[in-house]
């Protein structure tokens, strides 16, 4: 049977600004429309935030990362500024006895090798 033992904490932060471009702020809402902006710069900046957390559990030389848990907020000195967190652990497999109690899955779980 094999199991996971825990490795490390692993954390990758990023913290972006969204300039508001031409007529339109990520503050006004716009009639029925994506601020696209906006939108892509949270996706790019969960991404980054990601592999942060990943290139960590590599460099600790774990082969997956559980309990994954995210955060986004904006940062109180500029509205146009906001924070992306992952935290989780990384783990990595091991052998165990066959009597050892299962576990239930915990949040998250990211693979290593995926890349």
């Amino acid at each position: 049977m094999i199991g996971f033992r825990p490795v490390s904490l692993v954390i990758g932060n990023c913290v972006y600004h969204v300039a508001a471009q031409g007529n339109y702020s990520y503050q006004k809402p716009t009639r029925n429309g994506e601020l696209e902006q906006y939108t892509q710069a949270i996706y790019h900046a969960r991404e980054l935030a990601m592999d942060r957390m990943q290139a960590e559990a590599i460099n600790d030389g774990a082969t997956g990362i559980i309990g994954v848990k995210f955060t986004e907020q904006a940062r109180h000195w500029d509205k146009q500024v906001f924070e992306f967190l992952a935290a989780g652990t990384s783990v990595t497999q091991v052998d165990t006895p066959a009597t050892a109690p299962a576990m239930a899955p915990v949040g998250i779980t990211i693979s290593l090798d995926d890349r």
